[in-house]
């Protein structure tokens, strides 16, 4: 488990005058009206987060954030940054993940690309998976959008490979595949100053998987992200049965910002669960 970087006056006499961050309390609120019972120790962890975000420059970089481990439908759609809710087309609500069943379930964002204000040459998208789906075959996507030819997605396609696909039209800005150790853990998608990044955090640390330097082109899809399979112009399908425990979209990160990003949110999930990456 990753340290968080604390900040004055965070989770201090919890139970008794405690001063937790504003937005931090904002969602806390939020989800308590939704139906879930915060303990102490994960208003502190949640507080703890976003004062670490704030202070590494992370927080105004990521535009939604979903944090869907309350086993409560609302809790679960809600994004800890906006308080925007997203749609849930299924899935189960267990504690500390949500899952589809592989065949018609995800989540929807509610908000495509360009509503977030991500562009071409400046994205990130990160989805921590709790654990890996149960049967692979062909096209199981993590999280994707298509409009035509212009594609964006983070692909389990094998036993063998999970793949990072991002097509711009008109022309392929790359399409990578890296040998499979697990398709779990915090794998994340990002563009930073030219590079086009795949990054993965498992129980083994953090590791640049792939670096590509390579220009910006075509046109950003403009369906509603998605987790839990693709959108296809507005029709979902490619399903997986992955066990989610967070996702965030936003503007797009350097190899340090994703290592730290990824070691807070990964501590962030250990300490409200009781879980660990798989």
């Amino acid at each position: 488990m990753q340290p968080l970087v604390l900040g004055l006056g965070v989770g201090i006499g919890i139970g008794g005058g405690s001063r937790l961050d504003a937005d931090a309390q904002a969602y806390i609120t939020a989800i308590e009206g939704d139906g879930v019972s915060v303990s102490g120790a994960q208003k502190v962890a949640l507080s703890n987060f976003v004062v670490a975000q704030k202070l590494s420059g992370a927080w105004v970089k990521q535009k939604r954030l979903f944090f869907p481990i309350w086993g409560v439908v609302a809790a679960n759609a809600r994004c800890m940054i906006s308080a925007a809710s997203g749609t849930f087309t299924g899935m189960t609500h267990a504690a500390g993940y949500v899952q589809g069943n592989g065949t018609s379930e995800y989540f929807d964002v509610g908000a495509a690309m360009g509503a977030l204000g991500m562009t071409n040459a400046d994205f990130s998208m990160t989805h921590l998976v709790y654990a890996e789906e149960t049967s692979f075959g062909t096209a199981k996507v993590i999280s994707g959008i298509i409009d035509g030819s212009n594609y964006f997605a983070v692909t389990s396609q094998s036993t063998t490979s999970l793949r990072n696909i991002r097509f711009a039209s008109p022309a392929r800005d790359d399409t990578e595949t890296f040998a499979r150790t697990s398709h779990n853990g915090v794998l994340m998608s990002t563009r930073d100053g030219g590079d086009d990044l795949i990054l993965r955090r498992g129980n083994s640390g953090f590791a640049t998987v792939f670096t590509y330097t390579v220009a910006a082109s075509g046109t950003l899809p403009t369906s509603n992200l998605i987790y839990g399979g693709l959108n296809a112009g507005g029709t979902a399908g490619n399903f997986t049965d992955s066990k989610f425990s967070a996702a965030a979209y936003g503007l797009g990160m350097s190899v340090s910002e994703a290592s730290a990003f990824s070691a807070d949110l990964e501590t962030l999930f250990e300490t409200c669960t009781g879980l660990s990456l798989l």
